[in-house]
Parts: C-alpha cells; sequence; structure tokens
C-alpha cells in the first residue's frame, strides 16, 4: 500500500467519499438516530470543500481508501481563539495498517496550524465500549478531554 498521497478532495471525489460516509454510518451507532441521506452528504462535503476542508487519500491505484473533512470554529468560552474541529474521518477497510489514516489526521492538524487554530478537535467511534482509534489519537499526542453522548429526542 505504499504511496498514499493526501490531497483537496474535488468534485470528482465526491461520489466515493459518500461511500466512504455511509460505510462510517453502518460501522456506527448513528443509524439509531438518524438515516443517512448520500444527496445531503454530497451537498454537505461540497460546501465544506469551500468552507472548510476536505481531504482525501489516494492510494498508488487511484482508489480513494480514506478521507477527512473538518472546518474552523471559535471556542465558545474565548472566540478570539478558534478549534478545527474534524467532522468526520474514515479509512475503508481495504486501507486499515496503511499510511492513510495517520498521513489524512497530520495533514488535517497541518490545515488548523496554517489556519490559525489553537487545536485540533478529533472524534473516534465507541464500539462494544472500545474506542478503536483511541490508541493512534494517543501516540499523535491528543488526550480525551471531553465525550459525546447522544439521546433520541
Amino acid at each position: 500500500m505504499r504511496g498514499m498521497h493526501i490531497r483537496p478532495a474535488t468534485d470528482d471525489d465526491l461520489d466515493a467519499l459518500v461511500a466512504l460516509g455511509h460505510r462510517f454510518f453502518a460501522f456506527s451507532r448513528f443509524a439509531d438516530f438518524v438515516k443517512f441521506d448520500a444527496s445531503a452528504a454530497r451537498a454537505s462535503l461540497s460546501r465544506l470543500k469551500e468552507s472548510g476542508l476536505v481531504l482525501v487519500a489516494e492510494a498508488a491505484d487511484g482508489q480513494i481508501a480514506g478521507g477527512i473533512a473538518g472546518l474552523l470554529a471559535p471556542v465558545w468560552f474565548n472566540p478570539s481563539a478558534c478549534m478545527a474541529a474534524e467532522l468526520g474521518w474514515w479509512v475503508d477497510e481495504a486501507y486499515r495498517g496503511s499510511s492513510a489514516g495517520v498521513k489524512l489526521a497530520k495533514a488535517f492538524e497541518q490545515w488548523a496550524r496554517e489556519h490559525g487554530a489553537v487545536a485540533v478537535s478529533m472524534s473516534d467511534l465507541v464500539i462494544s465500549g472500545a474506542t478503536p482509534a483511541g490508541q493512534l489519537f494517543e501516540k499523535l499526542g491528543y488526550r480525551v478531554v471531553e465525550r459525546c453522548q447522544v439521546k433520541a429526542v
């Protein structure tokens, strides 16, 4: 799996990113609360390309191995500071163990630095009580600051 290339997403990548997003959705517990809407996901990614950041990990074979999307947001308790918030980060199962996930995270961090963010916020799924990406985040220097709890209303 050599030659993993990280680059900004183009309109030509949106279908592949929506497919990745759907696989993420199926893996997560978000289906307990909301349906996946592929056309809305595509529109959101298209807007994020302009107002935030959408990157893809492209494998040497030209396949989209993964992606990351995020934006900058002011910190509510100090609006003069902003954080880069990851909204979606996923590597296709066929490319797990490659450099795609780490390279995407590091490229997101670089973008955050270049845009004046004071920190980067990344999320990870809790699957059967485990956080598969937790160890990776720890190796990359992240600390757990807050956890998200979700309840249908």
